[in-house]
């Protein structure tokens, strides 16, 4: 693709792409940041097929939209606080995101022995120390521990990256 079809194209689709944009992430600054990110990535490659040129970009404006939310909700589970431009804008993608995410993590929690399960639960969902858990199971707080290393190992085989991050933000908090 030549820069005066580039920028043809550029100028004709970039305010509706925008538009478009600002519907899925809710944050008109964070949509034209995407937008012109999807632009430079199309213009860095030359690649972006002639006869259907609408529909392209528009599919691939969808899809980086989606991934800046997908790496809005990682920032989130990692760190357990939004950026400012997720405080600033409604992101009903990022909550249901994350509610498949929390689904995941209690599913395979499930999965683990009964005792694995509880010790997991009251220590990373609940907060509780060892100790507390120890006393309140009546078992050692070495126990306790090996346990919950026991029920990590497990979670890592059973868990999506996603879900995986979210149970490791909730240790950390």
């Amino acid at each position: 693709m030549e820069q005066t079809e580039f920028d043809q194209v550029f100028r004709t689709y970039f305010g509706a792409l925008c538009r478009y944009a600002q519907t899925i992430v809710g944050n008109d600054t964070v949509a034209e940041d995407v937008v012109e990110e999807m632009f430079v990535k199309i213009w860095q490659h030359r690649k972006i097929p002639i006869n259907n040129i609408r529909s392209y970009l528009y599919t691939s404006t969808r899809n980086a939209c989606l991934d800046h939310l997908r790496s809005a909700v990682n920032r989130i589970m990692i760190t357990g606080e939004p950026d400012e431009d997720t405080l600033q804008s409604e992101h009903p993608e990022i909550e249901m995101l994350k509610t498949e995410v929390y689904r995941q993590l209690l599913e395979a929690i499930a999965q683990l022995p009964e005792r694995c399960g509880k010790i997991i639960t009251l220590s990373y969902l609940e907060g509780l120390p060892s100790k507390d858990i120890g006393a309140q199971m009546n078992i050692s707080i070495g126990t306790v521990d090996s346990q919950k290393f026991r029920g990590l190992q497990r979670l890592r085989k059973l868990l999506s990256n996603g879900a995986l991050q979210l149970l490791m933000s909730l240790m950390a908090g």
